[in-house]
């Protein structure tokens, strides 16, 4: 979703490519230097990312065992940039000093971004890359809304900000490389400086004017403009760290869209985490696909930026354009015109016709802010684009064109638009009297939006209309409608009519149909948990169970594994005191929704994410009456040893899916036994024996309880990490539904793990002499 390209003679850029493309196979990813060759990165500099924990005394402490001294912190949490001593030490000599000190998560070179487009021809007034791209469609006055609020930050070299074709475009911007705020090119040219001012110009140039060239964006727009090249670089190459301070300032300033038309041929920790960052603020990010032949540089790269590949005016691939399956879109990078500088001339009115990839990213950024002024939310606006592209190649999406070429009239018109029940979902069947309702929105007018309950008006026009409704959130115009109704047992219908924000006049009804009824069980011994909170002080499960006619229920036994102490504690059983341990507010486990409660606190969502073990003499009746916020992930804190879990959810969630934290670092659970943090079977009890799945297989199901088996922190010896012995495990369960990670099955028939039963070796028999325990104590 990103590429780039910069306006440079076609020799100059090819060779550009060509070392990049040999920096890029130097080992471990970045060049040694030497020979002199440009190193692809600035010599004698080095970004560290600290771990959590790890502040600024720490960074001075760490650049001094480099031999370096801490430049400046960089805009990115944890983030350092250290800078050498003396040009005797190599950036090589200060990662190597580096590798084995605990308090370092990351290491990289300031790693350079180059422009990459190459001038060919003289000026050419004839713009056919927007009749291309189909602007003319995109111009009819049904189209043409007041862009003026939608801001564009155009992070690059330097933009002319006095050109007369941009005149009322610019708004102010910030040189993050020589720290001051003009953003206009040196007065001696620099081979980078008209570069920013043609992005700029085919983004926002002023249409319909009567001088120079037409923008993409005829109606306004506002340009905001991030100069990343210091004025006396006189090299087509800048700094990794200005560039991720002026993706910084764009997101300072308000930008709703970001072009980048600026090329690395290596990813980074500093880059990579900037631009989620950037994404997770919701910010469009473009990028070119860069100019090398070869594979997609990054920016472009990151699946959250939209990847741009050049196209001449006969459709073809550019032969500069780099390809690759993260290309998303092509569009016009080959002899484009557009606003340019010359110094020579009085007042600044000069225009350019050059190459590259560069030229191409601007297009689909312009296009960004005609959708977002057309009311299209930024989350669909890539859905719009490639849904709409004019497709090139036998298959879509393919390496070269994405999903095809850009064509912004028919992106305008582009009716994404859908509403789906998420929960309950038709055929469901309930053991909660809250389910919480979940309705996914998108491009819905959501003053439109009617929501009926079993024939009652629950929401209308987008406001709660029933007093029964509570728990009520919605957006604007795309995401998620949720809210909980008290249901009783029984077979229950939603009914959901919406219109988009395009058309008021076009509507959709969707329906869900599902019952609500008490879950059964017979009598038996059981791994069990309950997936919501229990309300008030209840301790027992006789106090959440019934029996199956419905009378209270008495006959019954829990049970719970506490690790500290390598024993059960017992509840309801005959002539032995009731233990804390063993009740729905056990005192010694921590969990919660998004994170864990304080030390000392106790946790308000408990028993969700508890395992117990439940010894029934009769059938029991098992139903929720409690409300469970099924959208965040649950945190469940472990102790080493052996674990009693539960999924904390109504639905089934795949093993695989789950997240292990252990030494501030969180891993999936599938690196975590690689890592040696737990054992690699989660153990089930079914029918009397054990079954086990190896991460990542394996299903938690709701209302089901299980063994996980923790290695760390360590309890002898002396650890490698001093911080080890205190560390805390925590689980992080995620609400995942539908679709599990790894293509695990929702489904228990469909589970293909290792199916241990009693003989699963070692481990399966200290599980098996725990249910012993249990059982002698049980009197069965």
């Amino acid at each position: 979703m990103s590429s780039k390209d910069i306006g440079r003679v076609v020799r100059v850029a090819r060779l550009a490519a060509l070392l990049l493309a040999v920096l890029a196979a130097a080992s471990p990813g970045f060049a040694a230097g030497g020979g002199g060759m440009d190193p692809g990165y600035v010599p004698g500099e080095l970004v560290i990312k600290l771990r959590a924990g790890f502040g600024p005394s720490d960074a001075a402490s760490v650049a001094a065992l480099a031999g370096a001294v801490v430049k400046k912190p960089l805009p990115v949490e944890g983030f350092y940039l250290l800078a050498a001593k003396d040009t005797a030490t190599t950036v090589v000599q200060m990662r190597d000093a580096l590798r084995t000190d605990a308090r370092v998560s990351s290491s990289d070179p300031n790693y350079r971004c180059k422009l990459s487009a190459e001038p060919n021809d003289p000026y050419y007034a004839q713009q056919w890359n927007l009749v291309l791209v189909n602007m003319p469609e995109a111009w009819e006055p049904i189209h043409i809304r007041d862009a003026s609020g939608i801001r564009v930050a155009v992070v690059d070299a330097c933009v002319r900000t006095d050109h007369p074709d941009l005149a009322g475009r610019i708004v102010a911007g910030y040189d993050v490389a020589d720290d001051d705020e003009d953003t206009n090119p040196p007065e001696e040219a620099r081979p980078w400086s008209e570069h920013g001012t043609m992005v700029a110009g085919i983004i926002g140039a002023v249409t319909d004017n009567r001088i120079g060239i037409a923008g993409v964006c005829w109606d306004g727009v506002q340009i905001v403009p991030v100069k990343v090249y210091e004025d006396s670089n006189n090299t087509v190459y800048g700094s990794g760290d200005d560039f991720v301070a002026g993706l910084d300032e764009a997101l300072k300033r308000n930008a709703n869209v970001v072009n980048m038309s600026m090329e690395f041929a290596v990813t980074f920790d500093l880059l990579r985490e900037k631009i989620e960052e950037l994404a997770d603020a919701g910010i469009i990010l473009v990028a070119a696909a860069g100019n090398g032949s070869g594979n997609v540089s990054y920016p472009a790269a990151y699946p959250e930026v939209i990847c741009v590949s050049s196209v001449n005016s006969d459709k073809e691939i550019s032969e500069f354009s780099n390809r690759g399956p993260q290309v998303d879109v092509a569009a016009p990078g080959e002899d484009v015109t557009s606003t340019g500088v010359d110094s020579t001339v009085t007042p600044i009115a000069y225009y350019l016709t050059k190459s590259g990839t560069s030229y191409a990213a601007p297009h689909v950024a312009g296009a960004a802010a005609i959708l977002l002024a057309n009311g299209r939310p930024a989350s669909s606006v890539l859905d719009a684009i490639q849904a709409t592209a004019q497709q090139q190649g036998t298959e879509i999406p393919n390496d070269e064109y994405g999903y095809g070429i850009l064509d912004v009239g028919a992106a305008l018109l582009y009716q994404s638009f859908n509403v789906i029940i998420d929960r309950p979902q038709n055929g469901d069947s309930l053991s909660t009297t809250y389910p919480p309702v979940r309705i996914s929105l998108n491009g819905v007018a959501i003053g439109t939006v009617q929501v009926l309950v079993d024939g009652e008006t629950a929401i209308s026009g987008g406001q709660i209309a029933n007093a029964k409704v509570s728990h009520y959130s919605a957006p604007t115009t795309s995401g998620q409608l949720a809210f909980t109704w008290p249901f009783t047992t029984g077979t229950h219908r939603i009914n959901v009519t919406a219109s988009p924000v395009y058309s008021a006049t076009e509507t959709v009804t969707v329906r869900s149909t599902f019952t609500v009824a008490p879950r059964t069980l017979p009598p038996g011994m059981y791994m069990f948990s309950l997936p919501f909170a229990t309300a008030g002080s209840q301790t027992g499960l006789g106090d959440v169970l019934a029996a199956a006619d419905g009378s209270p229920l008495f006959v019954y036994r829990q049970a719970r594994w506490e690790p500290e102490v390598a024993a059960y504690k017992l509840y309801n059983y005959p002539g032995i005191p009731n233990q804390t341990g063993a009740s729905l507010q056990p005192s010694n486990v921590r969990a919660g929704e998004n994170a864990l409660p304080a030390e000392g606190v106790a946790s308000t969502t408990l028993p969700r994410g508890v395992g117990y073990w439940l010894d029934l003499r009769q059938s029991a009746s098992l139903i929720s009456s409690t409300y469970v916020d099924d959208s965040k992930t649950y945190a469940i804190e472990l102790k080493h040893g052996w674990n009693q879990i539960g999924n904390p959810f109504p639905f089934p969630v795949g093993w695989g899916s789950v997240l292990v934290r252990y030494l501030n670092d969180t891993v999936s659970i599938t690196e975590a036994v690689s890592r040696g943090w737990v054992s690699s079977s989660l153990y089930r009890y079914e029918s009397g024996a054990y079954r086990a799945d190896s991460a990542p297989n394996g299903l938690l199901e709701p209302w089901k309880g299980y063994w996980v088996y923790v290695k760390v922190p360590p309890t002898g010896g002396a650890p490698a990490d001093p911080n080890a012995a205190t560390a805390k495990v925590t689980l992080f369960i995620p609400p995942l539904q539908g679709a599990l990670a790894g293509g695990l099955p929702l489904t228990p028939a469909g589970i293909t793990g290792s199916a241990a039963s009693n003989a699963a070796g070692s481990a399966s028999g200290a599980v098996r002499g725990t249910l012993a325990a249990v059982k002698g104590s049980s009197g069965r």
